[in-house]
């Protein structure tokens, strides 16, 4: 398996917000354990025999972790610090919608982007060319991952851990409750 080289790890997200700024040795250690997740996770869809039904999957889900080895990318104003807000799978047409919000400017601005299903991916135009695929996932989250070709040629791995809001608003409840 080729080795992984991540560049940054954004905090959990509130929902249209800021990052929260986390101790550095508590966002380590998220960061260890997003990776060790991103990697069993990739084991676990290499192996797999048969393609994830992806419609599922359709739903509201929020970002709550993005991975990315180009960090340029995922930063504030970038085209994939995204807040995630709504994904719909069409098994029967082959297409993928996206509902998500970036920020640029310190203004939310909404986003619809759609894609169609090829053999292994999801194909998909934002930001130049995206190569989208679930990896895993289950009623309360999905990790999936996406090559990004930019205009200039350049690639970027990126993978976002979503989770629905249940979980996400449990998350943030438990993390202030231990502070």
């Amino acid at each position: 398996m080729q080795a992984i080289k991540v560049a940054a790890v954004l905090h959990p997200l509130q929902p249209l917000g800021h990052p929260q700024l986390l101790q550095k040795d508590h966002r380590v250690n998220k960061m260890k354990a997003l990776l060790c997740s991103l990697i069993l996770g990739l084991l676990l869809a290499s192996q797999a025999d048969a393609q994830i039904d992806a419609s599922q999957f359709t739903g509201r889900w929020l970002t709550h972790y993005i991975v990315a080895d180009n960090v340029e990318k995922i930063t504030e104003g970038a085209p994939f610090h995204i807040f995630m807000r709504y994904i719909e799978f069409d098994e029967e047409n082959g297409t993928v919608h996206f509902h998500f919000y970036i920020k640029k400017n310190g203004e939310c601005i909404e986003k619809h982007v759609s894609g169609l299903k090829e053999e292994t991916h999801y194909a998909i135009d934002y930001a130049g060319h995206n190569e989208f695929q679930l990896i895993s996932g289950d009623k309360d989250y999905l990790l999936v991952c996406h090559l990004n070709v930019d205009a200039d040629g350049k690639e970027t791995d990126w993978w976002d851990y979503l989770a629905q809001e249940i979980m996400l608003i449990q998350s943030t409840k438990r993390s202030s409750e231990m502070q």
